[in-house]
């Protein structure tokens, strides 16, 4: 899988999302060379204010400064 590839289709998206973006990434994966990490957080009522929420994002994917790079974030819902 090359992600940058598959990041580029993700952004550039506009329609049938799940038919274009989410079936590309299941086409393109290769386990034997990524992971999937899925995390929840578990204080969604405090996600009210959305540049808080953003920050709280950014600020986690610092501290892991390595994987920054190469992490993309989508609320999972919106795969389903």
């Amino acid at each position: 899988m090359i992600l940058d590839e598959w990041k580029r289709l993700y952004s550039n998206t506009k329609t049938n999302f799940r038919e274009v973006a989410v079936k590309g990434f299941w086409d393109m994966y290769d386990p034997e060379g990524y992971s999937l990490w899925f995390c929840n957080y578990n204080y969604n009522d405090e996600n009210t204010v959305s540049f808080v929420t953003l920050n709280k994002v950014g600020g986690f994917l610092q501290w892991m400064d390595l994987a920054r790079k190469i992490c993309v974030w989508k609320d999972v819902g919106d795969w389903v």
